[in-house]
């Protein structure tokens, strides 16, 4: 691949990146790679491995032909198998990757209990997240996905019952 086109991919995934209101090291965990893999991506220094092209496609509904060629939107119709809340700019990174974790292992068939224990660990790894303390996260297997309101009422708002 010449380096016009790794600047060009580059570009691509930097506008995925700022699209989705993510630093390059939220990307790169979101895709399961490194954060130095991802600013060799970002910096054209390397070229994306077909498998980064492809998670990006599954995870975040980019448009193949976007991505590869330029051709038609960022998105294209991609999303329409993505729930909205999902993508929503509304959401801190952390809450978009709980629900893309929670529907891609309720998709394989995951017990709710494992499910639940995956996105305690996502929480745990995302501490020192400054947008939004994720101390007031909260998940039940039977319920959902929620978001406490921390006024100690008990009634929660946010994102119950996905």
């Amino acid at each position: 691949m010449d380096q016009d086109t790794k600047k060009t991919l580059a570009d691509r995934i930097k506008k995925i990146a700022a699209h989705f209101e993510l630093q390059e090291q939220e990307l790169a965990q979101r895709l399961g790679i490194s954060k130095q893999a991802m600013s060799n991506y970002t910096q054209a220094k390397n070229e994306p491995k077909p498998s980064l092209l492809v998670s990006l496609v599954k995870i975040f509904g980019i448009n193949p032909a976007w991505i590869l060629m330029g051709d038609g939107d960022m998105l294209g119709d991609r999303t329409s198998g993505i729930p909205t809340e999902e993508i929503s700019k509304d959401l801190t990174p952390t809450q978009r990757e709980m629900l893309t974790y929670k529907r891609i292992q309720t998709e394989l068939g995951m017990d709710k209990q494992r499910i639940a224990e995956g996105i305690e660990a996502i929480v745990m790894g995302k501490r020192g997240d400054e947008r939004k303390s994720d101390r007031e996260l909260g998940y039940d297997a039977d319920v959902g996905f929620s978001e406490r309101d921390g006024d100690g009422d008990g009634d929660e708002a946010g994102i119950d019952g996905i």
